[in-house]
């Protein structure tokens, strides 16, 4: 079983840009609902308020679906799931079900909190963005080596555009 910490490091060490990689949300993914040992400290106004286990929760849910579906008794649903590695296509099932309640949520137009962690406090939302007319220089070549820039025009349409807030927490000093 990967450790989430020793999945980010590689991560960080053999990227070479900041893009985007399935590959790597879903590695993340099952990672975070394996390692029991991984935790985060969950923050807000007054500083740490608490900590946070993904895999700890998320096999509590599991157990709870064992026993609610089984009529099994909650402790024998319990170790059955303790037992349980989550696979590829579990976490792959996961990130998409995650990117999907983030795109719904926010066409509800509240304002997404992602929760308050030791250097930051993200938040998104989505806002509105009326139809646009951007102008730039196209660049005109008439054949004889004769080279001309003239206006050009392109219509962006009216669309919706994410808008993440992040400033720095209080509890940051």
């Amino acid at each position: 079983m990967t450790k989430v910490s020793e999945l980010l490091a590689e991560i960080q060490e053999t990227h070479k840009q900041v893009s985007s990689s399935q590959k790597d949300e879903v590695r993340v993914m099952q990672a975070m609902l394996n390692d029991t040992s991984y935790e985060v400290g969950v923050y807000a106004k007054s500083g740490k308020v608490g900590t946070y286990n993904p895999a700890q929760d998320f096999k509590a849910m599991q157990s709870r679906i064992v026993s609610s579906v089984t009529k099994m008794g909650k402790d024998e649903a319990k170790k059955l799931v303790d037992d349980y590695e989550v696979t590829k296509a579990d976490a792959n099932t996961m990130v998409n079900v995650s990117k999907e309640f983030i795109n719904t949520y926010l066409d509800s137009g509240r304002k997404l909190s992602l929760g308050g962690r030791e250097k930051s406090n993200f938040a998104l939302s989505v806002r509105d963005i009326p139809a646009t007319e951007k102008t730039y220089q196209r660049r005109r070549d008439d054949g004889k080596g004769n080279i001309t820039w003239e206006p050009g025009h392109k219509t962006i349409p009216a669309h919706k555009g994410l808008k993440a807030r992040s400033s720095c927490p209080s509890w940051v000093k």
